[in-house]
């Protein structure tokens, strides 16, 4: 899927020009947008999660600790959830991103790269 928007589910903590917000689809419903009122400084180093229990509850970590700002989601039981990363950086941007570590944890065991 070309753009983040056109997803059937998703759970996702987004950082656009410094903002960190939560955007989340269900049933291939429309995004929903809320603002943790967190932010992230250029050159700035943080850990996002995304955490989903088995019965489809989803939370967030910002740096191991809720957003100031949090939103209830949860997919529908049975669901299956597929982690994901996109990034889509601005072509005036002198530095780059840099993902240090990817941590995918199920009940069957654990996968990191």
């Amino acid at each position: 899927v070309a753009a983040i928007d056109g997803r059937d589910e998703m759970a996702v903590l987004n950082v656009i020009s410094g903002n960190i917000t939560i955007e989340t689809i269900l049933n291939n419903g429309s995004t929903t947008s809320t603002d943790t009122t967190d932010n992230w400084a250029d050159t700035a180093i943080h850990r996002l999660k995304v955490l989903v229990a088995k019965d489809g509850a989803v939370t967030y970590k910002i740096d191991g600790v809720a957003p100031s700002t949090t939103a209830a989601f949860s997919f529908d039981a049975g669901e299956v959830v597929t982690p994901m990363m996109y990034v889509l950086q601005a072509s005036d941007l002198a530095g780059s991103m840099v993902l240090r570590k990817l941590t995918v944890t199920s009940d069957k065991g654990s996968l990191e790269e």
